[in-house]
This record gives structure tokens, sequence and C-alpha cells, in this order.
């Protein structure tokens, strides 16, 4: 049929076109939370009265963690879900999130009166303590359970976007929230016919997910 033919339509249709704006907004959101991560200066103790590590840790930290998240989680729901799966991306986007919260919200209150250079300093106090087994359960929780579940490609919280690590950050963010949504689609979260070998089955799959801080502590074991 011609192009010139008045019934041919040559534009997509609007589905086509949505999710091209899907794809076009995760990008958007990615490249900005790179952005802000590379160029957005760290204040430095001493430059300014306020300074704080809680300053650093939300400027170019959480906020381009939570940009690529939302970028990478819009990508791979309009690529892999469906109408039919609004319980497991649901379940994909409160689980990451909640973990998100969890791990931020935790650095920020742990070094909410510290500089940077303190920070640095009880960074080297919890290598020590960590080693001899004495680390508080905020650290313990925070550093051994949370971090590595939430960037399991390192095996430790998301802190420093800077560089590479950007990368591995987005690229941990995709396989945990991809295996979420894996998770809730095979397993049908929230649908109302559920046997109990479905909830045996969801609990032994969610398990995987946390996974990462056994193989944190497996390593830390072999090279002691």
């Amino acid at each position: 049929m011609s192009d010139c033919d008045p019934g041919y339509d040559s534009t997509p249709p609007p589905r086509h076109k949505l999710t091209w704006l899907c794809y076009s907004a995760a990008a958007a959101l990615v490249l900005f939370g790179w952005l802000i991560a590379q160029f957005v200066p760290i204040q430095k103790a001493g430059s300014s009265n306020e300074v704080s590590a809680t300053y650093n840790l939300m400027v170019v930290g959480a906020i381009p963690w939570f940009l690529q998240w939302a970028g990478v989680t819009c990508a791979i729901l309009t690529c892999f879900g469906s109408r039919n799966t609004r319980s497991a991306k649901l379940f994909a986007i409160l689980v990451s999130l909640t973990l998100a919260a969890i791990w931020w919200g935790g650095v920020a209150f742990k070094y909410r009166a510290m500089d940077p250079l303190e920070v640095v300093l009880d960074q080297v106090a919890f290598a020590i303590d960590s080693h001899f087994g004495i680390s508080t359960p905020l650290d313990k929780t925070l550093f051994h359970f949370i971090g590595p579940i939430l960037n399991p490609l390192r095996l430790r919280g998301p802190i420093n976007l800077h560089g590479w690590n950007f990368l591995v950050v987005v690229l941990s963010t995709t396989l945990v929230v991809g295996y979420l949504l894996v998770v809730g689609r095979l397993l049908s979260v929230g649908s109302r016919s559920q046997s109990a070998s479905d909830y045996v089955r969801f609990v032994g799959a969610l398990l995987s997910v946390f996974l990462p801080p056994f193989i944190r502590l497996g390593l830390r074991i072999v090279q002691q």
C-alpha cells in the first residue's frame, strides 16, 4: 500500500508511543543521576560552618541513587511488565524502595553529626570493630545486611556513586528490581487463589534476595 494512500496511517499506535516515552524518561533519569554524581562538588571540611557528611551523602549519594533507581525501574517495568502483572510491579517497587529507604535513612542518621573527616575515621574504626566482631547493631544491620542486598555486585552499600561506581550501582539496581519482578510474576504475588505451597515457593524465592550478606560473610571468614 502506498504511503500516499489516504487510508494509510504511518503514525505509531499510542501504546508504542507511550513505550518509547517511558524509555526516554528512564534514560533521562539515569543520565540526570549520573550528572549529579559526577559533577556536583562535595563540600569539604572547613569550607563551610555547616558542612556535614549527611549533606554530601544526600546530594551526591542518595539523590543520584533514587534517580537511577527510578530510571532503571521504569525501563524494566516498561519492558517486562504488563497489565496482568500490576501486583508484581508494585511488589518490586515497594521491596526495593523499602530497602533503599532503610539504607539511606540509616546512614544519614549514623553520620548526622559528623563532618567528612569524622566519617573516614568512623569507617576505619568500623573496619577494626568488624574484624573482632564488636560492631554495633546499627552498623551490622546497615553495612553487613542491607547494604550488600542493595548493591550485590559490590557486596556493600552504595555510598560513593562517582566514576565507574555509578555503573556498578545501576547494574546492581537492575539485578535487584528485575529479580523481584520475576519473583512477583512467577509466583503471582497478590493473587487471591494461592495455596500453601505457593507461599512456601514465594518465601524460598525471596530468600535469594538475602544471599549477598551471607556471601559477604563467607568471604570475610575465608579472608581471615
